[in-house]
């Protein structure tokens, strides 16, 4: 039996069904061998003779086709196929936060709250751009998602959190009007006003950020499921997430306090407000998480492999040591031309993120199969699925695994162009160098940069670093304190950065001086890992 087609595109899995829709991944086929991965959304069929979720369906389309930014899954087309119509969106290839909180609970772990307020600064972002959309005409749209929940909010293996799903979003290009009395969205994300169907503006949105914020971090909504919570959302002020877990900074606690507020006029005026907030509290511990770090988590989470190579992410070079080995992906006769190259270079390549997002939409409810069992994690299952034919130049770079540096700070007799060498001693050289570190990688797992004290003292957090193979690791004191690893220092706490299994002695120095040396035991079994010290 040929495979199920509608308009252009090739329904390959069947992912959710929804109250409105149900969800596929598919693919666009044309010549030469193109093919494109993307996501359909389909009206139910016994719904597609009803007007008023017609104009619904209707009104997401047209309401996410202008919309552009790198963090809302992009609509590519709204059509109609045998009367029964659809809307073909981006395939998000990683995780929805109910998915990522899932894992992270059966693995014991706890997400970092760095971490947390990264994925919620992307979607600050995409709402900050929903709600300011002004259409071609100037006029300001007044744009309200007005169902933000963890189902909603994606992120990709490329580490780019996304918002999606804007069934239900109130608008001013809207043909169809809620009647009177409905109330849409999910109730235990819903703000006092949202549920007393009072009028409506953007504040909601940040209401619903607060309390996906708050699950993040704690695992459990913060007034309870659904129709529990309404009582307590109208009544009751939203509980403090240090009660919960201790480990939540005042600021992050007071951020999502804010957001939380029962009167709208306490809450955060703009999206783009509390994401500064975020930012400014991340800045200040040196705690920013870049996709990379999210990348490597979803792959985690996943089982994925971090298959790219990537260039050196840091300028500087340790002095007698080498990193780990040639490129896996090349020949010994490429890695010999790739070391001439970079010899007679010596240019600083840096660090290239990669940011590529392929998408999906989210399903407007907790997924149901068409026999109405609940589905398996949708999004997962049609990664695995397409996972053997995806296209992997997109793949996050692996850290260690890049072509060797020129050091800079290395006598002028061992940098520039060499003189003549037979391709022989070449060929041998590179052999004895690629030995020597073999031999250096059996005896120690961390490669660091020396820097001078001025270095030391602006030090990216992200410096102490391994990149295949490598496990999430966050650490932190009960007090602001610098981190060395063999006298170097390597950051300041709190501190994440990815480390291969093994054990590891560190030193914490506090800003009074006061010294403890500490040690940390990186396990497998674990994606992400949380060490906390006290002096």
């Amino acid at each position: 039996m040929g495979q199920e087609k509608i308009g252009k595109y090739t329904l390959m899995r069947h992912l959710a069904t929804g109250g409105m829709a149900e969800i596929w991944l598919a693919e666009q086929r044309g010549p030469g061998g193109f093919n494109k991965e993307l996501v359909i959304k389909r009206i139910l069929p016994h719904l597609s003779e009803e007007g008023d979720m017609t104009q619904m369906f209707f009104d997401e389309a047209r309401i996410v086709a202008h919309l552009t930014h790198p963090n809302i899954g992009q609509v590519f087309e709204l059509g109609e196929d045998d009367g029964v119509y659809f809307i073909a969106m981006e395939f998000i290839d990683g995780l929805d936060l109910s998915e990522l909180r899932a894992e992270v609970e059966e693995r014991d772990m706890t997400l970092p709250v760095s971490y947390a307020a990264r994925i919620i600064c992307d979607v600050l972002q995409a709402l900050d751009h929903a709600h300011n959309f002004v259409d071609r005409e100037g006029k300001h749209v007044g744009l309200i998602h007005r169902d933000i929940s963890p189902h909603n909010v994606l992120v990709s293996k490329d580490g780019v959190a996304k918002l999606v799903d804007f069934g239900v979003a109130k608008a001013a290009m809207n043909t169809h009007k809620t009647e009177t009395g409905a109330v849409k969205g999910k109730f235990a994300y819903m703000a006092p006003e949202q549920i007393e169907n009072d009028d409506l503006d953007h504040r909601v949105d940040i209401f619903a950020v607060g309390a996906v914020f708050f699950e993040l971090l704690i695992g459990e909504k913060p007034f309870g499921e659904d129709l529990k919570a309404v009582s307590r959302i109208i009544s009751e002020d939203a509980p403090d997430p240090r009660d919960h877990r201790p480990d939540v900074p005042d600021r992050v606690a007071e951020i999502i306090l804010t957001a939380l507020s029962r009167d709208r006029e306490d809450r955060y005026d703009t999206a783009a407000d509390m994401e500064r907030e975020i930012k400014a509290y991340l800045k200040k511990i040196d705690g920013v998480v870049g996709t990379r770090e999210l990348a490597v988590m979803v792959h985690q989470l996943r089982g994925l492999k971090m298959q790219k190579p990537t260039e050196q992410l840091f300028g500087f070079e340790k002095q007698g040591v080498e990193r780990q080995g040639p490129r896996l992906t090349t020949t010994e006769s490429e890695n010999v031309e790739s070391a001439q190259q970079e010899s007679a270079s010596g240019e600083d390549r840096g660090a290239q993120d990669s940011q590529a997002v392929a998408t999906a939409t989210a399903a407007e409810s907790t997924p149901t199969a068409e026999d109405g069992t609940s589905a398996p994690s949708s999004r997962v299952e049609a990664a695995n699925e397409v996972s053997t034919t995806a296209d992997t130049s997109q793949e996050i770079p692996s850290v260690m695994n890049a072509t060797p540096e020129v050091d800079e700070a290395m006598p002028p007799g061992l940098q520039g162009e060499p003189p003549a060498v037979s391709i022989e001693a070449k060929i041998g050289f590179v052999i004895a160098m690629f030995t020597l570190v073999s031999i250096f990688a059996v005896g120690t797992h961390l490669i660091l940069s020396s820097v001078d004290e001025a270095d030391a003292a602006a030090m990216d957090t992200n410096l102490w670093r391994h990149g295949e193979d490598a496990l999430v690791v966050f650490i932190d004191a009960d007090e602001p304190a610098e981190l060395y690893f063999e006298g170097e220092q390597v950051g300041r706490t709190p501190f994440h950065t990815t480390l291969r299994p093994g054990d590891y002695k560190l030193e914490l120095k506090s800003e009074d001086g006061t010294s403890k040396e500490v040690e940390i035991a990186v396990d497998d079994a674990k994606v992400i890992q949380n060490y906390r010290f006290e002096f």
